[in-house]
């Protein structure tokens, strides 16, 4: 009896874990990998045609500010992009911490469960009075 207990202890903690496990993976976080790449030649490509009439100085000077508009606006987004992944990796890591500590309670908890009906019958037969007799007896 102890050991179908025992035995039903560990199917249940290591279903209960399997099924931690699935739905922390099926949770995890978006990190994007979107690449700018378009966006920049866009701005570029923009800049050498308005570049080429631009035939003064002050002209110059407004081609070149719009094209440092564009691609400042590029380099924000890049740098919103790598915010928003380190907030995403930084979920993960707390959801794949708080997995583990999960998964190691439960390690526990097998290991206790085979523990203890050994622990009870090393108590009973520590505590059994009719062993002790016996024993005596003997020697």
């Amino acid at each position: 009896m102890k050991k179908i207990l025992t035995l039903s202890i560990m199917f249940v903690s290591v279903g209960i874990s399997l099924i931690m496990v699935s739905i922390n993976i099926n949770n995890s976080a978006y990190v994007s990998s979107y690449g700018f790449s378009e966006e920049i030649t866009t701005a570029i490509a923009g800049y050498d045609a308005n570049n080429i009439y631009a035939d003064s100085a002050p002209k110059q000077q407004v081609v070149n500010g719009w094209v440092a508009k564009d691609l400042l606006k590029v380099a924000t987004e890049q740098n919103a992009q790598i915010i928003e992944n380190q907030s995403a990796l930084g979920d993960i890591a707390e959801r794949t911490n708080q997995s583990l500590m999960f998964i190691s309670i439960l390690i526990l908890m097998l290991i206790f469960a085979k523990l203890i009906p050994e622990l009870n019958s090393l108590r009973e037969k520590r505590l059994d009075p009719d062993e002790e007799n016996s024993q005596v007896e003997m020697s």
